[in-house]
């Protein structure tokens, strides 16, 4: 499900205990994953926006367009093409007008591709009673006979973007590679705060030496990449920058122990790590919820979700999950590495992450793509209680992954509800014959039975957001640059036509379109054989609309209906249709 846009947070322990020291016609991904709608008014660094010009646009028109605004530019994001911009009106009066005019002049400028305030990122953890912990997952997870097949690789680097992490920890020190600092702007990203080098034991630290605790992956090295700084407070454009440094300074995994909401920066970042072949290792969330929020990047399709779950194999009360979290992992009371060369037992999804990005690492040794990585991962987990609903897979298991050497089969889809009061799409139990006389499944009740789906996002387009009647409903749109739609394949009776209600919501004006629903008809082929109805931003918002539309034109022919949404690169448009019939 799409979700609104929150400010990120760090996806650590609830609880710490010191211790010593236009895709085609139904194309989609089981589990599909949502799309962020960015929130606007989302805490964000006072006056400074994320900005995409297009490529052809030159360096003087993206100076004047700056000049216009009375923005100067003040860093980039460099892998992406996007530039971070100060407006100085707005530094020490940043309100949500002031933000709202900036973003809607940068959107009337057509060489802007998109425009986004510079969200802020946050840490919270508890100190809570001392107290020392024994490395438990290990066994749970099978890493010891994992072990004997293989170490990893110290060819393999597994990119910490997060708090830092010190290096000269002794369970770490010999594991480390060059690294940066986004936060300080310099190439010593020394960790202030812990969960960074927490993040790095667990995934990576030194094993068999005597000294502290293990790490998933014994020969797999680090890359330290600082994006979040001593009080946990970082912004997009570092994490941003963070993931694609270390996609473009030779990391095969990237561990994501952050999370939060979304934006087209964030995506386009996860895309590009991934698009470089760079497995990505993502926290679920400490919300105990299964909405997707506050849970980004996890929830994009190019990460691989994680939940957390405690010793006896339970869901760790604090995690989130849902049919879109693929695996699980231990992260309930999670003993590793810690700033002042100590070791810390801390509970979170960030604490499960490691252990997924180690494995990771381990199977990349082995020479696993990325997308072999994902499957190999999926397939070999261990089917525990919540498996299918709770998260997709199961709990990972070290010693199935790496003792594979053959197929790596795609994951097993959700079987059931993972929350009975958060329904997700029934999956079609029958989808009839091209050809029938009338509409299947109109009110959306049966998910997609009768009707073949499409979203750029890769998720359904059948949810829960906004019905008129019953519990489902067509939800389109509601991010930038979405292109979605819904059809059904029917022979129309002679002197019908088509009904259906639709309802916008949109942050767009009245005046000019930019976001638009279409009902039109394909044959069976997908060759456009009219356009009944385009409706738009500049039509009615907030309310339920009736439609009635003539279908003669098409009696006795074979067809497809099909409900379309296209919307822009900004100010937020959504579409939703429900009840449809022929009358």
């Amino acid at each position: 499900m799409k979700r609104l846009f929150v400010s990120f947070v760090l996806i650590c322990s609830l609880v710490i205990i010191f211790s010593a020291p236009n895709p085609s016609f139904g194309q989609s991904r089981t589990p599909a994953k949502p799309v962020d709608r960015v929130d606007f008014a989302a805490p964000a660094v006072a006056g400074q926006f994320v900005v995409k010009f297009k490529a052809t646009t030159s360096k003087a028109n993206r100076s004047s367009a700056l000049k216009a605004l009375g923005a100067v530019q003040i860093d980039r994001i460099a892998a992406l093409d996007a530039e971070v911009i100060e407006v100085a009106s707005l530094k020490s009066n940043d309100t949500l007008a002031g933000r709202e005019a900036v973003l809607a002049g940068l959107k009337q400028n057509p060489n802007v591709e998109y425009a986004e305030p510079n969200f802020i990122y946050n840490v919270n953890f508890t100190p809570n009673d001392p107290s020392q912990s024994s490395q438990w997952a290990w066994g749970v997870i099978r890493a010891y006979t994992g072990w004997d097949i293989t170490q990893g690789s110290s060819s393999v680097v597994i990119a910490v973007v997060d708090t830092g992490v010190q290096g000269t920890h002794p369970d770490l020190d010999a594991k480390m590679v060059a690294g940066y600092d986004y936060i300080d702007n310099d190439s010593t990203p020394t960790d202030g705060n812990g969960h960074g080098t927490h993040v790095a034991g667990t995934s990576a630290a030194e094993t068999n030496n005597s000294t502290g605790g293990a790490g998933t992956c014994p020969n797999c090295k680090v890359m330290p990449v600082r994006v979040l700084g001593n009080d946990g407070s970082g912004t997009l454009a570092g994490v941003a920058n963070g993931i694609t440094y270390a996609a473009d300074n030779g990391a095969k995994v990237i561990n994501l122990s952050l999370g939060g909401g979304g934006s087209t920066a964030l995506q386009n970042a996860v895309d590009y790590a991934w698009g470089r072949g760079v497995f990505l290792a993502c926290a679920a969330g400490n919300s105990n919820t299964s909405s997707t929020t506050s849970s980004y990047p996890a929830a994009y399709t190019n990460c691989f979700a994680i939940a957390s779950t405690t010793s006896s194999d339970a869901r760790s009360s604090f995690s989130n999950y849902g049919s879109w979290v693929e695996v699980a992992a231990p992260g309930s009371s999670i003993y590793s590495t810690w700033i002042n060369s100590g070791y810390n037992t801390i509970n979170g999804t960030s604490m499960a992450t490691p252990h997924v990005a180690g494995l990771a690492g381990l199977l990349a040794s082995q020479g696993l793509t990325n997308s072999q990585i994902r499957d190999r991962i999926c397939s070999t987990s261990d089917r525990i209680t919540g498996t299918g609903s709770t998260w997709t897979c199961g709990r990972i298991n070290v010693y199935n992954a790496v003792n594979n050497g053959g197929s790596t089969p795609t994951p097993t889809p959700p079987t059931s509800t993972p929350n009975p009061t958060t329904p997700t799409v029934v999956p079609p139990t029958a989808t009839p014959p091209p050809g029938g006389g009338s509409i299947v499944n109109g009110g959306f009740e049966s998910g997609t039975t009768g009707w073949t789906q499409a979203s750029s996002g890769g998720y359904n387009v059948i949810d829960t957001t906004r019905p008129r009647t019953g519990s489902y409903s067509v939800y389109m749109g509601g991010y930038n640059n979405a292109s979605e739609g819904i059809y059904q394949t029917l022979t129309v009776p002679a002197g019908k036509s088509l009904s259906f209600y639709w309802y916008q919501t949109t942050a767009e004006g009245s005046t000019t379109a930019y976001d638009y629903l279409r009902v039109r008809v394909y044959n069976t082929s997908g060759t456009l054989l009219g356009t009944l109805a385009t409706r738009s931003n500049v039509n009615t918002k907030n309310a339920w609309v009736a439609e009635s539309l003539s279908l003669a034109a098409y009696a006795g022919q074979t067809v497809r209906i099909r409900f379309e949404t296209t919307t822009d690169s900004s100010l937020i448009t959504s579409f939703f249709v429900d009840d449809v019939s022929l009358q």
